[in-house]
């Protein structure tokens, strides 16, 4: 269950109040990976004058490059991680060009993307290049335990051929290198399994989370869990990014909730978070719980309605 959340408002500071007599409307979803954001990417251009890209690539959600077979995923490995990696180097306004640049904007009024900046690359870019383009703001989030879930199945898919997971994963076990050797001690687990690996690195993804709520502490939120299973919701999320310039309709609510899941990184039956939490090993648990109470993501996401007294 969560909180009737619905009155999302458009941050006056990032957003300039004529936008409303504006030709165009330009918005920012930030987000961290493995919180749905190709399913919101999809669903908002499913409407004609809306185009949404998404990921570090900021291409359109149904770009091939977004649809690729896992041969083709490990050819461009170089490139995602390039693109990463130059969150830092592109201006708001160029990366809001780049979107209106193709051609599924053509017939677009309203242009953004989402995953392509967290919080913290966002206040970065505003810190380094000042002045940019009037545009909605808001941040998606989603239950901590479920997006390490998701977190854990596609790392442990990519930790086979991906030079730069096993990276960022040796990284974020050797800055917490007395935990987990205590933690491998005690459950008698190897640090160097994949599983271990994999999980303990989503897990410490939770901190990343932390530093972009601290960058932004009050940014408008959309909730995952309610923006793909609740239509009124998901109606006022979209009514929200377009700053009141697209009312949608029936049949475009049908089309979008016809989508079901996308991008699905954990194998198995969905399972809640409680229900996750508890299908888990005691390792994992503990190993998730360091880095959720290490985060001070409780109180932030509590006040959204997330359910943490299982744990």
């Amino acid at each position: 269950m969560f909180s009737d959340n619905n009155d999302i408002q458009v941050s006056p500071s990032v957003t300039a109040a004529t936008i409303y007599s504006a030709p165009k409307v330009y918005f920012i979803i930030t987000c961290h990976g493995w919180s749905a954001s190709n399913w919101t990417a999809t669903a908002l251009s499913k409407h004609p004058d809306i185009l949404c890209c998404h990921s570090a690539m900021n291409v359109p959600a149904d770009s091939k490059k977004l649809k690729e077979t896992e041969d083709e995923f490990r050819a461009t490995m170089v490139e995602r991680h390039e693109a990463r990696i130059a969150r830092g180097e592109l201006s708001i306004n160029q990366l809001l060009d780049e979107v209106e640049s193709y051609d599924e904007a053509k017939n677009c009024k309203v242009y953004g993307n989402i995953h392509t900046l967290r919080l913290r690359d966002l206040k970065g870019l505003m810190q380094k290049f000042g002045q940019s383009y009037p545009y909605v703001l808001m941040n998606q989030i989603r239950h901590p335990v479920s997006l390490v879930a998701s977190g854990f199945g596609q790392v442990k898919s990519m930790l086979g051929w991906d030079i730069y997971c096993h990276i960022d994963a040796t990284h974020g076990m050797e800055e917490h290198l007395s935990f987990f050797l205590d933690i491998a001690e005690r459950y008698k687990i190897n640090l160097c399994d994949y599983d271990v690996r994999s999980f303990s690195y989503a897990a410490h993804h939770l901190l990343f989370i932390a530093a972009d709520a601290i960058a932004f502490p009050d940014v408008p939120t959309i909730i995952m869990e309610r923006a793909t299973a609740d239509r009124d919701y998901f109606a006022n999320v979209v009514r929200q990014v377009t700053s009141g310039f697209v009312e949608p309709s029936e049949s475009y609510l049908d089309d979008v909730f016809k989508l079901g899941q996308l991008n699905q990184h954990k194998v198995g039956k969905k399972l809640l978070a409680k229900e996750q939490f508890n299908e888990w090993n005691s390792w994992q648990q503990e190993v998730f719980k360091y880095f959720f109470e290490k985060s001070g993501l409780r109180e932030k996401y509590e006040k959204y309605g997330y359910d943490f007294s299982f744990f």
